[in-house]
């Protein structure tokens, strides 16, 4: 408990140095930056981007896979910035004792706490793309 809470304090700095670099709008989180969550994760982002009307986001990640799939799907209105897995790691902790959902969105079904919406994967035909678009960016309507 006493290592979550000290990298929950580590987490506080580093957040608050990142918010006074870039003073963006939302940051966004892939602490997973594998699989089906990180392709809709991305993918997904412009149409929350259009509907919050939403400029600037920055996309923060432990590798670079993340920024390969910005690349590679041709978003170019979203920045990216790589942190190391500890930095992730302590940013997260932080996250799970301060709401900042306001601010950050977390692109994960298991950090910085399991939220058991994997369990629904499959059920009358759920899928990664209907977590994201539904859960974690809790967009409205279908994707125009």
């Amino acid at each position: 408990m006493y290592k979550e809470l000290m990298q929950a304090v580590i987490g506080k700095l580093h957040a608050t140095i990142l918010c006074r670099k870039y003073k963006a709008d939302k940051y966004v989180f892939f602490p997973d930056s594998r699989g089906a969550c990180l392709k809709w994760g991305i993918s997904l982002l412009p149409e929350y981007m259009r509907q919050n009307k939403i400029h600037q986001i920055i996309v923060l990640a432990a590798d670079n896979s993340v920024k390969k799939e910005i690349m590679k799907q041709g978003i170019t209105n979203i920045r990216f910035h790589k942190v190391s897995k500890y930095s992730m790691n302590c940013l997260l902790d932080y996250y799970a004792l301060k709401d900042m959902s306001a601010q950050w969105i977390v692109v994960s079904t298991k950090k910085p706490y399991d939220t058991g919406a994997e369990r629904l994967l499959g059920i009358k035909g759920v899928t990664y793309r209907d977590i994201i678009y539904y859960d974690i960016y809790k967009l409205d309507g279908e994707e125009t």
